[in-house]
């Protein structure tokens, strides 16, 4: 009589350390007889637990007992090869962006957290950027093609300055002076601040709120270097344009080319700075910026044309 088992597969793959069912369907009237015994929780059970260490050949002899009869089948279990990870060593720095870079023998995926849970926060790659503030632990999860995994993590300190300005580039008239912020994002950090050039600083020098007075017409860089505790520096600049009154709008082109479409252009260095409001009583909004503007009027006529 032919016995009619089938096993499931005749190769199944796992991660090291794991076990697996042989056979978890089968006839339950055959007696089954596996080998090699030694990584089975019981050789002489139909659907065994296997728990190689490295990939084996199992071999079963199956037995009809009301027969006699016999037939063997073989099955292999391939045990994946360890996973390794190399990752970037814990480091304290004074950078702000910091690259975490990771290897592995077999991993085709990577998954990096903030959570040990990876339950949010998550970014793929095998290199990413990070910038914390401080001391933050990123946790990876690598995959292999069996998506078998291995968890490392890596702690980094960064020391950086963390600055946000919140003047952004602008202008004033010559002769005007202007109050300069900058915010200190990190409450940790006990900063020391110096601003350039120094002589145009009236007040505020060592502080985030110095006030500023260009001393010609044009565009200023201010500079501020800040230190904290830990002997990190930060530098940002701000551009600040002194318009010189006295020839505003003395360099401005107006061209009218064909229908009712005028260009206006402005030559002078705060050019870029100048906000134009085109006068027209239709459209009292209708405004623009920069040194090169254009307008549709309406229609022919005589426009008075605001320019701050």
């Amino acid at each position: 009589t032919f016995i009619q088992e089938v096993l499931s597969a005749d190769t199944l793959v796992i991660c090291p350390g794991e076990p697996i069912n042989l056979n978890p369907i089968f006839i339950a009237s055959l007696e089954y007889e596996w080998s090699p015994a030694g990584t089975l929780n019981d050789p002489t059970i139909q659907n065994p637990d296997a728990t190689p260490e490295i990939t084996t050949n199992y071999d079963l002899i199956l037995t009809d007992p009301e027969t006699g009869c016999t037939s063997d089948r073989q099955i292999t279990v391939v045990v994946n090869e360890p996973l390794t990870v190399d990752l970037t060593s814990d480091l304290t720095t004074c950078e702000e962006d910091i690259e975490l870079m990771a290897s592995s023998n077999t991993g085709i995926r990577y998954i990096w957290s903030t959570e040990p849970d990876f339950s949010s926060g998550t970014q793929e790659g095998q290199n990413i950027t990070v910038s914390p503030i401080g001391e933050e632990t990123y946790y990876l999860l690598v995959l292999d093609d069996a998506d078998c995994d291995l968890i490392d993590s890596v702690t980094v300190n960064s020391q950086a300055v963390n600055l946000v300005l919140l003047t952004q580039d602008t202008g004033l008239c010559l002769g005007e002076s202007l109050d300069l912020f900058v915010a200190n994002v990190d409450p940790d950090d006990v900063l020391s601040w110096q601003w350039e050039p120094a002589e145009e600083i009236i007040s505020g020098q060592g502080t985030p709120v110095p006030s500023v007075q260009p001393a010609v017409a044009g565009t200023q860089l201010y500079t501020v270097v800040a230190e904290n505790q830990f002997g990190c520096i930060g530098i940002d600049t701000i551009a600040v344009t002194a318009v010189d009154v006295s020839d505003f709008g003395a360099d401005l082109e107006i061209n009218q080319c064909s229908g009712n479409t005028v260009n206006f252009v402005g030559n002078g260095s705060a050019a870029n700075l100048y906000q134009w409001n085109f006068g027209d009583p239709t459209n009292p909004n209708a405004s623009a910026s920069g040194a090169m503007v254009s307008y549709t009027y309406p229609t022919p006529g005589t426009y008075t044309v605001q320019l701050s």
